[in-house]
């Protein structure tokens, strides 16, 4: 829409300049001077601007001054008047720019910068902006300036992707983290254009919630659970001392009897829905065959993050250079092993 607006202000501001240009022989003095001798010396005040009463002085009766004299004068007058005609053309330039709406003057500015990556980083899995932006930035609320370099990237390299929703990035994606320099100049921007918004502290679920998660776990996947107090991470907007409660276990998948992950996470997921929980889907990622799954669950101000690794059984030799997730396919039930992380807490404001 700026550029629809600029556009054609643009352009009538050039011609106008160039219209100015056009009438510099109207400005200042003229003269004429036939086989040496001067026929006539005017000014014209209709243009160009006021001389001094030295100026003038300096020009003398027509004939009394000698030819030559009158062919100096004339050009020191095209130099001063081309010198003012400049400036009223810069003038009237400046005029009708801060004179124009607010809209057409951003566009006159704000034309796009190439955008130089100091790590062109491809998203891998449990990766968040906020966690990137804690390792190369060295602050977990830089996470915006990634975001608005990757965009801007995005324009002009079809190798990035635009993100349009920082809490959601797809493995494989390719990011632009911008130096500290950089970075420091795109929030800067962005804190001009929306506010800042305050870091969320997480904190563990009431102990009574958690337990009774836990015992409801428990019996649908017929495993013993641990209840243990971690580091919370999450959307870009988790401060960096949020915990919340984890309920862990590990078991063989006699047990589980799961074809992958992804039959954990449904029955995780019946467990939390009939307690008000939903699961984003958008949310959901698979890796190696699905024997690794994430998900979170979410419910008014709290949220849960699922983790559900398959490996080989400890006791399990795997063949060399094969970690025990990568052949974990190969193996039978009794000697495959799932290990669960519900990670759970609730989001209070600084």
């Amino acid at each position: 829409m700026k550029k629809q607006i600029a556009a054609p202000f643009i352009i009538r501001t050039v011609v106008i300049l160039l219209y100015v240009g056009r009438e510099e022989s109207v400005w200042g003095l003229n003269g004429m001077n036939v086989h040496g001798q001067v026929l006539h010396i005017k000014f014209s005040w209709t243009h160009h601007c006021e001389w001094t009463e030295k100026d003038r002085g300096d020009i003398r009766h027509p004939l009394v001054a000698p030819p030559q004299e009158v062919s100096s004068l004339m050009g020191r007058s095209k130099m001063k008047n081309r010198t003012c005609q400049n400036f009223l053309s810069w003038l009237l330039a400046a005029v009708l720019i801060l004179a124009a709406p607010a809209s057409v003057r951003g566009a006159l500015r704000s034309q796009p910068q190439e955008i130089t990556c100091a790590v062109e980083y491809t998203v891998q899995a449990q990766d968040w902006l906020s966690k990137l932006a804690d390792k190369y930035l060295g602050d977990m609320l830089a996470y915006p300036a990634i975001v608005a370099a990757t965009n801007q990237k995005s324009v002009v390299d079809e190798r990035f992707t635009r993100i349009t929703n920082p809490d959601v990035i797809e493995v494989g994606w390719l990011v632009c983290v911008p130096d500290a320099i950089t970075a420091s100049t795109l929030l800067a921007e962005q804190a001009v254009a929306t506010p800042t918004p305050q870091p969320v502290v997480w904190q563990p679920l009431p102990r009574a919630e958690c337990e009774e998660l836990a015992g409801g776990l428990a019996q649908q996947l017929s495993v013993s659970m641990e209840i243990t107090t971690t580091a919370f991470y999450g959307s870009p907007f988790i401060a960096p001392d949020s915990t919340g409660c984890q309920i862990t276990t590990t078991a063989s998948n006699q047990v589980f009897q799961a074809a992958d992950g992804m039959d954990i996470l449904n029955e995780v997921e019946r467990v939390l829905a009939a307690r008000g929980w939903s699961l984003d889907w958008e949310s959901v990622f698979g890796a190696e065959a699905f024997s690794y799954v994430t998900g979170e669950f979410n419910k008014d101000q709290t949220q849960c993050q699922l983790a559900v690794q398959g490996h080989a059984s400890g006791h399990v030799e795997c063949p060399e250079g094969l970690s025990h997730a990568s052949c974990f396919h190969e193996l039978p039930p009794e000697q495959q092993e799932y290990t669960i992380w519900l990670t759970c807490a609730q989001m209070t404001q600084l």
